[in-house]
């Protein structure tokens, strides 16, 4: 179906044309959307109300993803958008409506009743965060009560402190079934014991959302392909292989034995276990895309380098090459070199790299916006939202001359959502004892503002109830790299501080105590 003037009033038709073009968005990403709305003035309000909470980019963006929000009145949107901004606040009700837009359709009521449920079951401050993870929870048509009775179970299998964790990683898991989730979890501790269960829950959660037939498949399958020692290495390496249905599996690894043979297949697979995770016909695909473009034996070179490419589909290696192509003007051996350095740029949309790219050369200018590509093409998948988000936000920290330093320095800042940018440097400052202090350290080491602040607030927590702040903050000023260690290597440094602190505090007792006597 072609948009045109047959399918909405004139002035519907005219007010979409005319945001579409502004953006640059193509016309066909309104076709056969549109037809079902009428009615031009709720389209105009709801429009300026999602630019007044949104600004006018996203609002668009929403727009075109979602044009169905655009049937809904701006009563209904003001009420759901007050639902959640009482609950999680500004940013995080921003967060969730730019992420499923399709909430503003919902009653303002079952919002607030589901708000409070993730709240009771995640605590007030994190609920907002997951929510951005998973805002299907609240689209979804479920009930508070089915999310709490899946929550009780996950405590009556794993304990509270478990049963968290797996939920921050993924608060999807609530909306499946109890069945589904007991019954994987029995098989799982049947196969491989509660220790090594508990383990591949907690590091891929997604696994209780699948079905105990589908998990039990894929297993018999795994060993039926390979011995049962390296099936099991499969797994506990990559849960998320259960994920799978043993004939996605099965068929996948066929793919990959006929493109490679079966020595290189079994390597590549060892290597990394998700190239068995996707349809046979998205990687045969993909690798027929590739050689297109790069050739049979590049294609090989690069499928060797990062098998998961073969995840990809088609339609987007197509697009993203062609942006590559855009961006580089034609010069096809500067585009295979960024591919055989970062092969994960081709698993993003042609859309999201342009809109990088132009982002880019709107804050650095065309040369530096291609010499920093050039250095780390990773930058380019980031989407451009997220990418202006990092850079204003650093520039309003540290002004734009710094911020072009910390960037050449580290690019990866731009791939960081600005408000954990922004959480990240308060936590700094509260750790350091000074946002002077904060800000010496993330020139020196920008990374840091990719650091999860939640993190260091624990750790520093921690510190602060044993030591007190004032040597919390010593301790963080004469070691900061501390705060980017793994959780286990994290636990350790404290365990060390703290008992330092406290044999030089009884020395500091003992001593004095020995002077008194005298």
């Amino acid at each position: 179906m072609t948009l045109d003037s047959k399918n909405v009033p004139v002035t519907v038709w005219e007010f979409l044309n005319e945001i579409s073009s502004e953006n640059g968005v193509a016309k066909k990403a309104l076709e056969g959307q549109s037809k079902n709305i009428v009615n031009s003035t709720v389209v105009k309000e709801t429009y300026d109300f999602l630019v007044n909470k949104l600004g006018t980019k996203d609002a668009t963006t929403v727009v075109i993803d979602h044009i169905p929000v655009l049937r809904v009145s701006e009563r209904s949107c003001i009420d759901c958008w007050d639902t959640l901004e009482q609950s999680f606040g500004h940013e995080a009700a921003r967060e969730i409506v730019r992420a499923s837009p399709a909430i503003l359709e919902r009653n303002s009521g079952s919002i607030h009743e589901l708000t409070q449920a993730m709240r009771t079951i995640l605590g007030d401050r994190s609920a907002g965060q997951y929510l951005k993870k998973s805002p299907r929870i609240l689209t979804g048509g479920h009930t508070p009560e089915r999310l709490l009775m899946s929550w009780r179970l996950l405590q009556t299998l794993f304990g509270p402190e478990l049963a968290q964790s797996v939920v921050g990683k993924n608060p999807g898991i609530l909306l499946s079934p109890p069945t589904t989730i007991n019954g994987t979890w029995e098989y799982l501790k049947e196969e491989f014991g509660e220790d090594s269960a508990e383990r591949m829950v907690s590091k891929s959660p997604g696994i209780l959302r699948t079905p105990p037939q589908t998990v039990t498949g894929t297993v018999a399958t795994l060993e039926e392909l390979f011995d049962r020692e390296t099936a099991i290495s499969f797994i506990l390496r990559c849960t998320a292989c259960l994920t799978s249905p043993a004939s996605t599996v099965r068929g996948a690894w066929e793919v990959l034995r006929q493109l490679v043979g079966d020595e290189d297949a079994l390597a590549l697979v060892q290597k990394t276990p998700m190239a068995i995770l996707s349809p046979p016909s998205t990687m045969l695909g993909a690798f027929h895309c590739l050689e297109i473009f790069l050739g049979y034996d590049t294609t090989l070179e690069l499928l060797k380098k990062n098998p998961g490419i073969l995840r990809a589909p088609n339609a987007t290696i197509s697009s993203s090459w062609e942006a590559l192509n855009h961006i580089l003007k034609e010069d096809s051996a500067s585009i295979t070199d960024m591919v055989l350095r970062c092969p994960e740029v081709l698993r993003s949309p042609g859309r999201t790299i342009r809109g990088a790219y132009e982002s880019l050369v709107a804050f650095l200018g065309e040369e530096k916006a291609l010499e920093l590509i050039t250095q780390n093409p990773a930058v380019l998948r980031s989407p451009s939202r997220t990418l202006r988000g990092a850079w204003l936000t650093l520039k309003d920290l540290f002004g734009k001359e710094t911020v072009e330093l910390l960037v050449a320095k580290n690019p990866d800042v731009l791939r960081t959502p600005s408000g954990t940018i922004l959480s990240a440097y308060k936590a700094l400052s509260t750790c350091l004892g000074s946002e002077e202090m904060a800000k010496q350290l993330v020139c020196r080491s920008p990374s840091m503002v990719r650091v999860s602040a939640d993190r260091m607030m624990q750790v520093y927590n921690q510190l602060s109830e044993v030591l007190g702040p004032a040597q919390a903050q010593q301790q963080f000023c004469k070691c900061p790299s501390v705060l980017k260690l793994g959780k286990g290597a994290m636990n350790k440094w404290i365990d060390a501080v703290i008992t330092e602190a406290t044999s030089r505090t009884a020395s500091i007792e003992l001593t004095d105590e020995d002077t008194s006597s005298h």
